[in-house]
């Protein structure tokens, strides 16, 4: 198992356990190209009733013309 499935496994188990939680992902520089993916991911396992916010640091773009229209 890799560290991201275990980082979504782990994040997944806390969220189910606090379901009146919101999710807060943070990162600068290759840790904003992190977290924007992993919000991504994360995104579409959540239910919709559960807020996820992003916010980033000077990051690298993240993605190619089929990411944007994901």
């Amino acid at each position: 198992q890799s560290i991201a499935e275990k980082l979504l496994a782990r994040t997944l188990a806390i969220m189910h356990d606090n379901p009146t939680f919101d999710l807060r992902l943070v990162g600068h520089s290759l840790g904003g190209a992190l977290a924007t993916l992993f919000g991504s991911e994360i995104r579409e396992i959540l239910p919709d009733a559960i807020p996820v916010f992003l916010t980033t640091f000077e990051s690298p773009r993240v993605g190619n013309k089929d990411y944007v229209l994901f």
